[in-house]
């Protein structure tokens, strides 16, 4: 065990003199910023939170409302102080292990995306008056720099930071990383990044307006993103913010105030009736949808910003019509082993129980 132990160190130390000068003080960067990071989120629970949980006076836009205001900002403190911190701290002198600090800790950092999703209309409770009244004391009292509102925001800005120093890292350690370390610290980068694109998503979502479902029905947000869209026989091209959910795809219009951005709900589509046509001409930026059930084929021509995201959107409807297309092969064989004269119906689609709106637009 000795032996293992000291080879072990005296790699971690060779490792060390072989960083370039920009990864040890990214490393170090690392360190100190996790550091008052944490500081800020104990700041915020210590008076904020205490405050709110005092009782006293608390504004009524917001009683009841403490997960809306500052969602599970506890435990992602007690996260970070707790166990986060003393990793990274480890990380200046075994660099190697900067990857495993995220890729050991999936199931903790997940914690951010229940922070947004908690938090979604977090920004609108903010600007109310009495809210911006009852917290103000605090502030001024302190003599402190910044709102209750900035230090809200830290989890979001934490998130943006660790993917440029991991990004740094990737790009300064790689050569002297072995094929563990490279393999930790390119997951720990798609982590954070998809964090922070889940917590954009969970924002744009809360600003949808007028939709009248359950979108908790609606299964998953796996994307959201802005189009330009054409109706079948249709010339103009309408912008439209889609929203991709497991069993639904919800076509919004953006708000004409600026100021103040939202989502109206035009329509939406299930998953279960639709059909996919991965290319339209020479634009390699379009895709195609179609509702299958309907004689007239009425179709939707979605053209996004980049092939990038059209690739992405086309990947993730693709593999969620082949998901349904199993389950409706396993459905049909399970019907046919109960009852042998049962004779299926070419065509059948899984019919997905997604709540209908009281309120039908025909126009994406």
């Amino acid at each position: 065990m000795g032996g293992q132990y000291s080879k072990r160190k005296e790699v971690e130390g060779r490792l060390v003199g072989e960083l370039p000068k920009d990864a040890r003080f990214m490393l170090q960067e690392l360190v100190d910023t996790e550091e008052t990071y944490v500081k800020d989120l104990e700041h915020v629970c210590k008076h904020h939170l205490a405050l709110y949980r005092s009782g006293n006076d608390i504004p009524t836009v917001i009683r009841g409302r403490e997960r809306d205001l500052f969602g599970n900002i506890e435990c992602l403190m007690q996260f970070h102080r707790d166990m986060f911190v003393p990793k990274v701290r480890r990380c200046v002198k075994n660099p190697a292990e900067v990857g495993a600090c995220f890729a050991d800790h999936i199931k903790d950092l997940d914690q951010y995306s229940q922070f947004f999703g908690d938090t979604a209309r977090q920004e609108e409770l903010l600007l109310d008056p009495s809210v911006k009244g009852f917290f103000q004391p605090i502030q001024a009292e302190l003599k402190d720099m910044m709102n209750l509102q900035g230090y809200l925001m830290r989890p979001f800005q934490r998130l943006t930071r660790y993917r440029q120093l991991l990004e740094g890292l990737m790009k300064h350690m790689e050569p002297v990383l072995d094929d563990k370390g490279k393999e930790n610290l390119s997951f720990a980068l798609r982590l954070v990044k998809y964090q922070l694109r889940h917590s954009n998503d969970l924002r744009s979502l809360a600003l949808l307006r007028g939709f009248d479902g359950n979108i908790s029905e609606q299964g998953t947000l796996l994307l959201q993103e802005e189009f330009s869209v054409t109706e079948e026989k249709k010339a103009k091209k309408k912008p439209r913010r889609v929203f991709l959910f497991e069993q639904t795809i919800l076509f919004s219009k953006p708000g004409a105030n600026s100021s103040s951005p939202s989502f109206e709900y035009k329509a939406s589509m299930k998953m279960s009736d639709i059909g996919l046509t991965e290319t339209v001409g020479d634009n390699l930026c379009k895709f195609l949808i179609w509702y299958r059930k309907q004689k007239s084929k009425n179709t939707i021509i979605l053209e996004a910003k980049s092939e990038g995201v059209k690739a992405e959107w086309v990947h993730e409807i693709r593999s969620l019509l082949e998901v349904q297309a199993t389950r409706l092969r396993e459905r049909l064989a399970s019907q046919r082993s109960v009852d042998s004269l049962a004779t299926p119906t070419p065509g059948v689609v899984i019919k997905t129980d997604v709540k209908p709106t009281r309120r039908q637009k025909s126009e994406p």
